[in-house]
């Protein structure tokens, strides 16, 4: 079983020599005197086995290819000192039985198979590129024709010799969704039963929020049905008013039964605008429309108190920025902080201050981050309070007050801000 990280030795001291069998990808030395400073990985060590190594990838999870001549790439699973008994490629993936001998571009005499494809779902209309992963699938002088669920594949291109090739799949008009046909040269690959790729018809519903800042960046969720397809570059959203577009930069795709979605962040307007279309173009040929307005709206504005607020070191303490339009804003967040700022009013927004930064001075400048309006808010940091432990066992009568001793236990709270609880 194969580990991140495997503790092998603990000791005073690392021994000269470690004998292991487990598998792992880091080492690391535990002390036997346990402290926060005790632990540390060797970073730099030689290993020397008496077997050749036998796997690769991720925690050592992939065999080496079958036909390796010695150990392969601990990353890629390359054959790196060749191949034995005649075969060739970089994972020694083409036997010699397949090899066309008088072929200057090894022309494999194999019928292809087929592992994977990805994605695994595209509109009817088409236009998804495919990448195609198995063996013996040729090369670029090769004759490749490819068939999914009846319909073609087309601008077919192979990306890795033998064994990855691409396609953009055609318009859906068959009677089924399963099986795949793949030709090289007078070779073929056959399966009928299998479902490779689905085809889906996606609408869109609704979007939120409906407005936001002239400088844009605002995230907005795109709902509707089959809008979920997975891989890169898919999706072009734009937000149009009949003159121009603006567009919505694709962030994220949500992967939902019951409410799948999509997340862009929009783009810079020049001035107010009332966009009253959204767009939606999904791998170049299926155009989505939906006829909804998005409020393009004032930056907001900002009265910056010459009193600096005080701050834990620990971060966590409520601060408030003064100014207007904040409601236009979608959201409004703190450099390393994790909950969003509260808007309680247009005029007003409430955060919480991060942590102090280690090796800088108190007096700091925090970045707080209006969708596409940054500005850097200045804030001191005082020492964190510290409690003393009680002397003894307190006799609590539930009447009588208990003196509770510290340092700097009003640097920024207030005796109202504390909350005690006794169990």
């Amino acid at each position: 079983m194969g580990k991140w990280n495997c503790v092998v030795q603990r000791g005073e001291s690392v021994p000269t020599v470690i004998n292991v069998s487990s598998i792992f990808r880091y080492l690391t030395y535990v002390s036997r005197n346990q402290n926060k400073f005790s632990e540390l990985e060797v970073c730099e060590i030689g290993i020397v086995g008496e077997l050749s190594p036998t796997h690769y990838g991720p925690l050592c999870s992939k065999l080496c290819p079958e036909y390796c001549s010695g150990p392969c790439d601990l990353e890629t699973g390359n054959c790196t000192y060749g191949c034995a008994n005649g075969w060739i490629g970089d994972k020694c993936e083409l036997g010699p039985l397949c090899i066309e001998p008088n072929s200057k571009n090894l022309t494999t005499n194999c019928s292809p198979e087929i592992y994977q494809v990805y994605p695994a779902s595209g509109p009817v209309n088409g236009g998804t590129l495919l990448t195609i992963s198995g063996n013996y699938l040729g090369n670029n002088n090769d004759s490749i024709a490819i068939d999914i669920g009846g319909v073609k594949c087309n601008n077919v291109t192979v990306t890795t010799p033998y064994t990855e090739l691409t396609c953009v799949i055609g318009t859906y008009n068959a009677t089924k969704t399963t099986g795949i046909f793949v030709s090289v040269n007078a070779n073929r690959y056959s399966d009928l039963n299998a479902t490779y790729f689905t085809f889906k018809d996606p609408k869109i519903f609704n979007f939120s929020p409906k407005k936001g800042i002239l400088s844009g960046n605002t995230t907005v969720a795109i709902k509707g049905q089959y809008i979920d397809f997975e891989g890169q570059n898919r999706y072009t959203i734009y937000f149009c008013d009949g003159v121009f577009c603006i567009e919505c930069s694709e962030s994220q795709t949500i992967f939902s039964l019951q409410n799948p979605h999509i997340k862009c962040k929009t783009g810079i307007s020049s001035e107010p605008r009332n966009m009253t279309q959204l767009n939606i173009v999904i791998d170049g040929l299926t155009e989505l429309t939906l006829n909804e307005t998005f409020q393009y709206l004032p930056d907001p504005t900002f009265n910056i108190s010459t009193k600096i607020p005080k701050a834990l070191q620990s971060g966590g303490v409520t601060f408030t920025i003064r100014g207007d339009g904040f409601n236009n804003v979608g959201s409004i967040t703190v450099e390393r902080v994790d909950n969003p700022c509260d808007v309680p009013e247009d005029t007003s927004t409430e955060c919480e201050t991060p942590p102090r930064l280690k090796n800088q001075p108190n007096n700091q400048r925090i970045d707080v981050h209006f969708d596409g309006v940054t500005i850097q808010f200045p804030i001191e940091y005082v020492e964190d309070p510290t409690f003393e432990m009680f002397q003894g066992i307190v006799l609590y009568d539930k009447e009588s007050s208990i003196e509770i001793e510290g340092r700097s236990i009003l640097n920024v709270a207030r005796r109202e801000d504390y909350h005690i609880n006794i169990d």
